[in-house]
């Protein structure tokens, strides 16, 4: 028996000196979390520095110098081509002149990141993923975008509530684990995925695993048991005055119709459904 306890815990204090050196490695790359960026976003500078009608660009460059005296540098990401895409005739971002208004004396990099995008022609946000700050259409960081999004990744015999942790730095969205599953979300698990898979689908296939469940909020997405999901969902529904879905028809017993076709013009998604990409909303858009 003590042998096994001695076994124990070197297994333990092995996985807990390979998680350190992992982390040490991802600071050497550069790569950071979410969490230590938004620390570093905190920084107090002061506001005057800030005042003057700059470019996008100068805005950037000058955050971006003032956190890395500080030590606490952070990457800045203005997505081109998703401007391009949406506006081919707007104003290039970078290029845009900004000046921030009424601001205190003292203020965080953060609020003048926030009134800068604000500032922007195109309607933008700034989303927090993959080690950088990235700012884009709003349009983009929408739930059916970033709920919908494809990435690279590989998990080979993971905790669940690990993997998930990765996938929520990787694409900026926040995944929410059940506590109360706290077994469950111990489950080991392996998956790869090559760019493929949109971000919903692969927690539902990872979750899956453990036998946990997706709840869709409105706004997020929630891992729980099937029990508990089955019931927050009524709770849900009525919180949001839908009426319970009706059974579909079994297949070929009355044709198609709007509950076998998403696609239907008649088919009304609910906020607590799956959201679909924005292609095939846009197809069963110009359908209805």
């Amino acid at each position: 028996m003590r042998a096994l306890l001695t076994f124990v815990f070197f297994l333990s204090a092995l996985g807990a000196a390979i998680h350190a050196q992992e982390k040490k490695d991802g600071e050497k790359t550069g790569a950071r979390s979410s969490r230590t960026i938004l620390t570093h976003l905190q920084l107090e500078v002061k506001s005057a520095d800030f005042s003057d009608v700059m470019k996008f660009s100068e805005f950037l460059a000058q955050a971006r110098e003032v956190l890395d005296r500080n030590g606490m540098p952070v990457t800045f990401f203005v997505d081109e081509e998703a401007y391009r895409e949406d506006n081919p005739d707007g104003v290039d971002a970078l290029d845009f002149e900004i000046r921030l208004r009424n601001l205190p004396t003292k203020v965080s990099v953060h609020q003048l990141l926030r009134q800068a995008v604000g500032k922007l022609p195109q309607k933008s946000a700034f989303v927090i993923r993959g080690g950088k700050v990235e700012i884009l259409p709003s349009a983009r960081a929408t739930k059916e975008y970033m709920l919908n999004q494809t990435f690279h990744a590989e998990f080979k015999e993971r905790r669940l509530d690990q993997a998930l942790e990765e996938l929520s730095e990787l694409t900026g969205v926040s995944i929410v684990v059940d506590g109360r599953a706290k077994q469950k979300k111990e489950t080991v698990v392996t998956a790869r995925f090559n760019n493929d898979v949109a971000l919903q689908d692969a927690v539902r296939m990872l979750t899956d695993m453990a036998e946990l469940k997706l709840v869709y909020l409105v706004t997020g997405i929630y891992v729980t048991t099937p029990e508990h999901a089955q019931s927050m969902q009524k709770e849900l529904r009525k919180a949001y005055g839908e009426p319970e879905p009706p059974a579909a028809p079994a297949p070929g017993l009355f044709g198609p119709g709007p509950f076998m076709d998403p696609l239907a013009p008649s088919f009304d998604l609910s906020p607590l459904m799956p959201p679909l990409p924005p292609a095939l909303r846009l197809k069963r858009e110009a359908a209805a």
